[in-house]
């Protein structure tokens, strides 16, 4: 079945460009085919150029097929086999070491991602300290107006200053708590940032893997069409 392109790239124009790179003595790549035709994309381009590789041992009469009429002479054709075996080593090549890259960047990823996990759980600790401090100053501060009333019930004489200390020591109380709420409000929200970041490196290392063994399922597949 022949592979068509909505880019306007056919088939029949990917190997009449492979079969003129052979007769040129250039081994056929997606690039050079790219330039050859003048247009198509990468992605367009290669499975059609896998298909072209697929199909040149039998044009060539080689991998147990018989050799047919109008071949190229021997020596002809044992140059153009030798050519292929060479773009097959390529290929086999080009597919390790992207394997490779997708490895060493799999684990670029996980170590940022471990050290991002680090640098979070430093900052939660942080805001706990935080939020331990401000319920410890609240506390204190409740003593202190409880302690303060009873004192001043006793004494209608520090009547006065009783109501000032206790105005004085609410208002305190209303920015400990202000200020413990708004560091409750803080921690919720980088709790929610820090979770949506790790949901991200997540994604981003599994996405990785995916990459990899596409990459290795890929090489595994052209091996085999080798």
């Amino acid at each position: 079945m022949q592979l068509k392109s909505t880019r306007g790239v056919q088939q029949d124009d990917v190997w009449a460009a492979a079969d003129a790179l052979i007769a040129e003595g250039l081994r056929p790549t997606i690039e050079r085919v790219r330039q050859k035709i003048g247009r198509g994309s990468p992605n367009t381009v290669s499975p059609m150029l896998e298909a072209w590789f697929a199909t040149l041992g039998p044009r060539l009469g080689v991998g147990g097929t018989k050799e047919v009429e109008g071949d190229l002479p021997a020596p002809g054709r044992q140059a153009v086999v030798k050519l292929w075996e060479t773009a097959l080593l390529s290929t086999r090549q080009v597919a390790v070491q992207a394997m490779e890259q997708a490895q060493q960047t799999l684990a670029t990823d996980r170590a940022a991602l471990e050290l991002r996990e680090v640098d979070l759980a430093r900052q939660e600790q942080v805001l706990t300290e935080r939020q331990v401090a401000a319920d410890e100053a609240l506390q204190v501060a409740r003593s202190q107006i409880a302690d303060l009333a009873t004192r001043l019930d006793e004494s209608h004489v520090l009547l006065g200053r009783r109501d000032s200390e206790i105005d004085d020591l609410r208002s305190r109380l209303e920015v400990f708590e202000r200020q413990r709420d708004a560091d409750r409000r803080q921690r919720d929200e980088e709790s929610r940032s820090n979770a949506d970041e790790r949901h991200r490196l997540e994604e981003r290392a599994a996405a990785s893997e995916r990459r990899l063994l596409e990459e290795v399922d890929r090489g595994r597949q052209e091996a085999k069409q080798a």
